[in-house]
């Protein structure tokens, strides 16, 4: 979710086998990727949700069926038609 607010990678300074070592110790601090403020007034359904999988607390993160109940991917929300064709409606 991140890179598709951005259209970046988040940590992308970090390289080698210095980033999963890093970003594992990052983590477990608490830390997650800087957004800006302007990106995150972009899009502020999709920002929460992103947000919401960051917790800390794996047990406060959404599940897949959770997500996907969200209002943002039912009817008027992310296309999420099964043609792969996009179009934007729901059948």
């Amino acid at each position: 979710l991140f890179e598709i607010l951005t259209q970046s990678v988040p940590w992308s300074e970090l390289s080698g086998s210095f980033v999963l070592a890093t970003l594992s110790a990052v983590m477990q601090r608490g830390e997650r990727p800087r957004l800006d403020p302007a990106t995150a007034a972009y899009d502020p359904p999709l920002t929460a949700l992103m947000r919401l999988c960051w917790a800390q607390d794996q047990n406060a993160r959404p599940t897949f069926a959770e997500i996907l109940a969200d209002p943002l991917f039912s009817e008027g929300g992310v296309d999420n038609d099964d043609d792969g064709g996009g179009g934007g409606e729901n059948v």
